[in-house]
């Protein structure tokens, strides 16, 4: 896997990630370590 792109949180969106149930954590992290990355997750929609 190439090197990873550092993630910058915004605001208190970090405090907010922690909150979440566990199984979501490790959804949104994985899905957050594939960007990194430069890959696109699966699940991922294109915005508007």
């Amino acid at each position: 896997m190439p090197p990873l792109r550092p993630v910058y949180w915004m605001g208190d969106s970090l405090k907010v990630l922690r909150s979440f149930p566990e199984y979501a954590k490790d959804e949104i992290g994985h899905s957050l370590m594939l960007v990194q990355a430069g890959l696109t997750p699966l699940d991922a929609k294109p915005s508007a």
